[in-house]
């Protein structure tokens, strides 16, 4: 079964400046991204975030995230103050649409990420995969400013590959851990939701039975996909040109963990600023005489996010921890 038509919403892509010899070129969407909500310990309070590849907007000193309004148009809001993680292509800015009532937006919760609460719900091998993201052509351009994603499907091909080569910008090769998918990506599609979908899964219990269906969760955030070089005949009035090169995609696609996600949103610039706004949302809700959430009221939510947290985080082979260590 495909994603429905809400998935579209929680998409933004990302606008920057173009990278030109000597100089910044004109504002461009350069990539995708989409928005996270994590979750309080009041009900009434809740963080956004807006997600993409480290490489899309990694140097760049402007960037936007393009959000589609009600009337069909657009807006580019800024975002600013993007935490990069240390080793995975994953970045998060926080993400604010406070006054801005004409946006059509919806988001991924924090639920969707990383631990599945059942065995059946985890991803296997073959399991089909969609994602949302950039159609960067030229005749696509209308889809690009009413920010409108091409949704792309997959199958899942391996999972937590370690020392997977990605070129960043600039050239370099970084090695990550990834999924790889059998897929057909493209250009622009670099940070997109990457969503997965089990059949034949426990959904929910009633009447003390039991009963099966469909989920669908997020898998990660594509990275990229691999091109082989190969050098095409050239007949007619080019055959004079003799052998050129030329990249071809081969199907392959690659596909950052959501768990280095979570990773990126346990930081400590982020996680203070969560605790610090918490902080002041309590000492208001008192001074407003508000009855305080007690333990037993703390959000369902928020409790298995905080739970997905520490799992993550606490791993031994986390690549924060690591990375903390040797810079210590």
């Amino acid at each position: 079964m495909p994603l429905t038509d809400k998935y579209p919403l929680a998409v933004t892509f990302i606008i920057g400046r173009s990278r030109l010899p000597g100089g910044a070129g004109a504002l461009a969407p350069i990539g995708t991204g989409f928005i996270l909500n994590v979750p309080a310990r009041f009900k009434d309070l809740y963080f956004e975030y807006v997600v993409t590849a480290s490489h899309v907007v990694e140097g760049r000193d402007e960037t936007y995230a393009r959000i589609r309004t009600r009337d069909g148009g657009s807006k580019d809001l800024p975002v600013h103050e993007w935490v990069h993680h240390p080793t995975a292509d994953v970045a998060v800015a926080p993400f604010d649409a406070s006054g801005h009532e004409d946006l059509h937006l919806l988001n991924v919760p924090a639920a969707a990420l990383g631990q599945r609460p059942l065995p059946r719900w985890d991803p296997q091998l073959g399991d089909r995969v969609y994602f949302l993201g950039l159609l960067n052509l030229p005749a696509a351009q209308g889809m690009i400013a009413r920010n409108v994603p091409m949704v792309r499907s997959g199958t899942i091909g391996a999972m937590y590959q370690d020392d997977v080569p990605v070129q960043w910008p600039d050239g370099s090769i970084r090695k990550v851990q990834a999924h790889l998918i059998d897929c057909r990506s493209y250009g622009g599609f670099s940070g997109s939701p990457c969503f997965f979908q089990r059949d034949d899964a426990f959904t929910a219990a009633r009447e003390g039975k039991l009963e099966w269906g469909q989920i669908t969760r997020l898998f990660g955030l594509v990275s990229g996909h691999f091109d082989l070089a190969t050098s095409p005949l050239m007949q007619g009035d080019i055959a004079e040109l003799g052998s050129i090169r030329v990249p071809v995609n081969t199907g392959v696609g690659i596909v950052t963990p959501d768990a280095k996600i979570v990773e990126v949103l346990e930081m400590e610039e982020l996680r203070e600023e969560r605790e610090r706004v918490t902080e002041e949302h309590r000492k208001k809700q008192a001074e407003e005489g508000a009855t305080l959430d007690t333990t037993s009221e703390v959000p369902e939510e928020y409790e298995r996010f905080e739970e997905l947290a520490r799992k993550v985080v606490n791993t031994p082979k986390s690549e924060i921890d690591e990375k903390r260590k040797r810079d210590s």
